[in-house]
């Protein structure tokens, strides 16, 4: 009996010292940006260097129901328009007030939005190769059929005449005001995805496959800048001081965004970007994932070509795509990034937050 009671009494006393041991304060660390990008962001941004603060205000203006936007442009008067697919419809958003859908075109997807000096506006589409001028609300007009497929991107030099990207034959189109069209520069691409101008007037282009940026003089020849590793050059942007900014993008597939629209016969749902695959488990203490990349990224590099044609790598992931870059006022540059729809903030010296 008293073995009994011994027993009874160290049994209450292991209990009673787990349940002391469960009460007790625990502390962990949580600094890194790598800590945190583990979680679920709301009204916070974290910064490569593991800040984490108040993130700005997101507000929605707008849900097009449509599966994709593929291009976003200002008109002079500030209204924002939006490209879609895969029903061909255009959406207007206005600086005050609901948007509205202001076009319904006759192909599967709107690629590609230029505005020209009198603020009409010109749509791309795909998979036909025309562009239409829209006067106003449901007032679309032929205005170019292109020889090739696909129309990637298009803008205006201050003459008005349109330069449009095609594809699959890799040649960039410059169309005057009459809605004429010859070719200006054949590339030794399938693809032209991307264009831009620089401070000199001379025409940027980003390609693909090969994932070359090019530029080309107003006598329409190509100089190649940069021929990355990857496979397409998309979101050329230009700052104020002349340096030219654009994402290279590689596929797990091991085939571009373009060539998978050009596969396809009907619709170009293919050309949205491929789902990258999710990796299971969560990496063990030993393992440093960055959110500044300078490793040499299988899917991702941001870089920066200067005026002496010096090449900076300022971001790279093997996790992430890019399909468009933006230059802020401050000099620092947005980046749109898959698969989880966030957009980093670039910093000049590479400080990196996601936003």
């Amino acid at each position: 009996m008293r073995k009994l009671r011994v027993l009874l009494f160290l049994a209450a006393l292991g209990g009673h010292l787990a349940d002391s041991e469960a009460a007790r304060p625990k502390r962990w660390l949580v600094s890194s940006a790598q800590d945190f990008l583990a979680g679920d962001f709301k009204d916070a941004y974290v910064s490569s260097d593991g800040r984490l603060l108040l993130a700005p205000t997101l507000e929605e203006v707008l849900d097009t129901e449509q599966p994709v936007i593929h291009a976003a442009v200002a008109d002079k008067s500030g209204n924002l328009f939006v490209a879609t697919g895969n029903d061909g419809k255009i959406f207007r958003i206005p600086r005050r007030g609901s948007g509205e859908q202001w076009a319904d075109l006759e192909e599967n997807g709107v690629i590609a939005l230029a505005v020209d000096s009198q603020n009409r506006l010109y749509a791309g589409t795909s998979p036909g190769g025309k562009v239409y001028r829209i006067a106003g609300q449901n007032q679309a007009e032929a205005f170019f059929e292109a020889d090739d497929k696909f129309l990637w991107d298009m803008l205006f030099d201050e003459r008005d005449q349109l330069y449009v990207a095609t594809g699959p034959r890799g040649r960039v189109v410059r169309v005057d005001a009459g809605g004429n069209g010859q070719v200006f520069y054949d590339s030794s691409e399938q693809h032209v995805i991307s264009l831009a101008r620089d401070l000199d007037g001379n025409l940027i282009a980003g390609t693909a496959p090969g994932g070359q940026l090019i530029r080309i003089s107003a006598a329409g020849k190509g100089f190649v800048l940069y021929d990355s590793e990857m496979e397409e050059v998309r979101g050329i942007e230009v700052d104020r001081y002349g340096n030219l900014y654009a994402a290279a993008l590689s596929f797990a597939n091991g085939k571009t965004a373009a060539a998978a629209a050009a596969a396809a016969t009907v619709t170009v749902t293919a050309k949205a970007p491929p789902k990258t695959e999710q990796k299971n488990g969560a990496p063990d203490e030993e393992q440093t994932i960055r959110l500044a990349g300078d490793r040499k990224g299988k899917r991702l590099e941001v870089f920066r070509v200067d005026r002496e044609g010096l090449v900076e790598t300022l971001y790279g992931a093997d996790d992430q795509l890019a399909f468009d870059l933006l230059v802020r006022d401050d000099g620092s540059l947005l980046a749109d990034t898959s698969d989880k729809g966030r957009v980093l903030a670039i910093s000049p010296r590479r400080l990196v937050r996601l936003v």
